[in-house]
């Protein structure tokens, strides 16, 4: 027998799972931000960038914010 109530909570699930995987992460939140303040000078060349300091500015993990310092130190050596 088919219940209705388990079709629309399955549902309600799964639309907040497709609301979830639309939100972009928080290293692309961080990296988007670093690269926003790269653009506008607020991180100058030859700034020493500090992964907690980046953190606590961005008001985000120590992870999302080494994270995504790892991935423009990648994308920088791609471009050297």
């Amino acid at each position: 027998m088919l219940n209705t109530d388990d079709i629309s909570n399955n549902r309600g699930a799964q639309l907040k799972l497709v609301a979830l995987k639309s939100q972009p992460s928080l290293k692309a939140k961080a990296y988007a931000e670093i690269l926003q303040r790269i653009n506008i000078l607020q991180f100058r060349p030859g700034d020493f960038l500090n992964e907690t300091q980046i953190a606590e500015s961005l008001e985000l993990g120590r992870t999302s914010g080494r994270e995504a310092l790892s991935q423009l130190q990648h994308r920088s050596d791609r471009a050297a």
